[in-house]
């Protein structure tokens, strides 16, 4: 019977699927861009945050779980600040990549600066 009861919605007792909450909020990163390093291309970024970033239009040959280099180039205050580091890639969907920062200190010192 609870079997039936589950199927047609009918479980009062089940509770509701929690809802996905980002680790680190995203920030939209206006005039950044971001370079991948194996192929010279460079992309405008959608979006950044400590764990990762998105680009669009993207176009190359990358697919997830594919790890990347990157240079990434951001404004802020009137001066370019820049650093390389290393991403995995979450998806590639409709020329939009998405893609996450394995553990490095020194980038996650340097996006830290670049929000304040």
């Amino acid at each position: 019977m609870a079997l039936f009861s589950k199927l047609f919605g009918g479980d009062k007792d089940a509770k509701p699927a929690a809802e996905h909450q980002r680790e680190f909020e995203r920030v939209a990163a206006d005039e950044s861009t971001l370079t991948i390093l194996s192929t010279g291309k460079t992309y405008p970024v959608n979006d950044i945050s400590l764990g990762g970033l998105s680009i669009n239009g993207y176009d190359g040959q990358l697919h997830s779980n594919q790890y990347f280099q990157f240079k990434f180039v951001g404004m802020k205050n009137g001066e370019p600040k820049e650093t390389e580091g290393m991403a995995t890639v979450v998806r590639v969907k409709n020329e939009q990549l998405a893609a996450k920062f394995p553990p490095q200190p020194r980038l996650r010192t340097f996006l830290r600066d670049f929000f304040d």
